[in-house]
């Protein structure tokens, strides 16, 4: 595990001397035992060249440009860096109704923080099937940005309406009949070379897999600022539930 968490404190350090700003930089981990190896290994490594870790907890961060920031995917949620690090990706695990469980969602969140690079390390104990089953899907992800499987594209339209059709609720529900009727709803998130710019609702596509022009819905959700000055400008129109367009 020292060894580990050397390779996360090196891995900064690199960075950092590589031009990437420290606080570009995001720490994200999911056990209290994680956050107490980053402030061994990590704050004693950035140290020397005058770089701060600091481990919080609250969405209202405190930053500066000289600061690495560790926190939680809980608490990361709607943010997001140019650089995200994820230690110790077997602990994101949790007991649920007496059972080790993975905590997927929470690791998802985590992994999609990131706006250039995404950084994970893991390390499966002897006889802990969670991590195990944890980091065989991380290389399974992995091995498929090498070679994409081939994905069957049939989906049902109709399942992907009901699903739409629950989200936005009764009163929305003759209103997204009739724009299902005309267009077709994607509900993939909106990536551009890579990144993940936004996830909304479902989106109305113009021409084919291009996104100029584009029409998307967040549903009861509101978009975070950044995200909508991104969708701006790529051209693409943000519209509430219930718009007439």
């Amino acid at each position: 595990l020292d060894a580990e968490f050397d390779h996360v404190a090196g891995d900064i350090r690199k960075l950092i001397e590589s031009g990437v700003e420290p606080g570009d930089i995001v720490l994200i981990y999911n056990d209290k035992r994680v956050a107490s190896r980053l402030k061994k290994h990590v704050d004693s490594a950035l140290k020397p060249l005058g770089v701060e870790l600091s481990t919080q907890r609250s969405q209202k961060y405190e930053r500066d440009a000289r600061t690495v920031l560790a926190t939680t995917s809980h608490s990361f949620k709607g943010h997001d860096a140019e650089v995200i690090l994820i230690p110790a990706v077997d602990r994101y695990q949790a007991k649920i109704d007496g059972e080790d469980q993975p905590l997927a969602q929470n690791l998802y969140v985590a992994m999609t923080r990131a706006r250039s690079q995404l950084h994970l390390y893991g390390y499966v104990a002897k006889n802990d099937e969670v991590a195990g089953r944890l980091i065989a899907t991380v290389e399974g992800c992995l091995d498929d940005l090498v070679e994409p499987p081939s994905v069957d594209s049939d989906v049902s339209e109709a399942d992907t309406l009901q699903d739409l059709l629950e989200a936005v609720g009764k009163e929305h529900a003759d209103w997204l009949r009739a724009l299902a009727s005309k267009n077709t709803l994607d509900r993939e998130p909106i990536i551009i070379e890579g990144r993940v710019i936004a996830e909304p609702l479902f989106t109305i596509r113009s021409e084919g897999d291009l996104f100029d022009n584009a029409i998307v819905c967040f549903g009861r959700e509101t978009p975070k600022r950044r995200v909508r000055e991104r969708l701006d400008g790529l051209r693409i129109q943000t519209i509430p539930l219930g718009a007439d367009f």
